[in-house]
């Protein structure tokens, strides 16, 4: 989609949630996505409705799985739509949406608490504008490699605990770390030794015990920490 696609559909929208208001409405469906905006204009992503899912959906590869206990919706790649800047509480939890690959454009700030609990996703791309990342958000995923770019300024508490096959992090200096963020990250990774990278500070001034408290409990081995000037 070009540029000039993105804010043609950006102005349709905006025109279709208007006449949504005059009706009553606070809300709309977006091919599988439940969208809204907060009291600040914000489009806000408030949740993933596979139910309406064809089969055709450009933004995902969607497979089904049923089980004797219950049913999953199976995603191999996933995409939240470009003019989302909000991924709202429990958008694709709880349990029963699993994504492989998760595409979060530019423009996303806020990604809210337990967004993506449980949905086990492997492999994730964070935008350069994203601030705020919540609790629990990516709580029992399977990231293997992260990367959290360098506007975030706040991970919550439990972020993402029980990542266990965690092999490299490399997060910005200045963020402001919750207590237990990574903890039990890459633990079942035979021998793991989980490369830390600290960027852009005196990482000896950040090692304080409130720091190392989001670690707790992950085999994140200081001798190998990497610090990039």
């Amino acid at each position: 989609m070009t540029t000039e696609e993105k804010i043609e559909e950006l102005e349709q929208l905006n025109a279709y949630y208007s006449n949504i208001l005059l009706l009553g409405g606070m809300e709309f469906v977006y091919k599988n996505f439940m969208v809204t905006k907060d009291d600040k204009g914000r489009w806000v992503l408030k949740k993933y409705v596979s139910s309406v899912i064809d089969g055709e959906n450009e933004n995902t590869e969607v497979s089904k799985k049923e089980s004797d206990t219950d049913k999953e919706t199976l995603i191999d790649t996933l995409e939240i739509p470009h003019f989302i800047q909000v991924i709202g509480t429990y958008a694709f939890s709880p349990y029963g949406t699993k994504i492989s690959k998760l595409i979060i454009p530019e423009g996303v700030e806020i990604i809210e608490r337990w967004a993506f609990y449980d949905c086990k996703i492997n492999e994730i791309s964070l935008p350069a504008t994203l601030k705020t990342i919540g609790e629990h958000a990516f709580g029992s995923c399977d990231i293997t490699n992260l990367y959290i770019p360098d506007n975030v300024k706040t991970i919550g508490k439990y972020a993402f605990i029980y990542n266990v096959h965690m092999q490299s992090l490399s997060i910005p200096s200045k963020v402001s770390l919750d207590k237990w963020a990574f903890q039990c990250c890459g633990r079942d990774i035979k021998n793991a030794r989980i490369e830390l990278t600290l960027r852009k500070s005196h990482w000896y001034d950040r090692l304080k015990l409130s720091y190392l408290a989001a670690f707790k409990w992950s085999p994140f081995k200081w001798s190998a920490l990497k610090y990039l000037l």
